[in-house]
């Protein structure tokens, strides 16, 4: 399973100049330390960033940390969100935009 390799937008760093040059809004799905890393580094590339997790930020870290890190990240300007599940994606545009849907019942 797992996402298209087409959607895998940002795999030099040139594409994060892209992405941050075409002002686009960007949907980090994850909360671990690799989402962290990249919802933090396009925001600070000028991207509108929302991440978003199912349990909270870092589970792996103690919840002190992840409740600090969360409000970092939102004085940043990223738009953390928590409890949410994904069921699937599909594309809903042309640049690649990614979009949650309710999964099949």
């Amino acid at each position: 399973m797992g996402l298209d390799s087409s959607l895998s937008y940002a795999s030099r760093a040139s594409d994060l100049a892209d992405i941050a040059r075409e002002k686009v809004d960007l949907l980090v799905v994850g909360g671990g330390y690799i989402g962290a890393e990249l919802a933090q580094l396009f925001a600070r590339a000028g991207v509108k960033v929302t991440l978003v997790f199912r349990s909270r930020l870092l589970p792996e870290a103690e919840p002190e940390i992840s409740r600090a890190l969360t409000g970092y990240f939102e004085d940043e300007g990223i738009n953390v969100v928590s409890g949410v599940v994904i069921g699937a994606f599909a594309i809903v545009a042309i640049a690649s935009v990614l979009a949650p849907v309710a999964p099949a019942t």
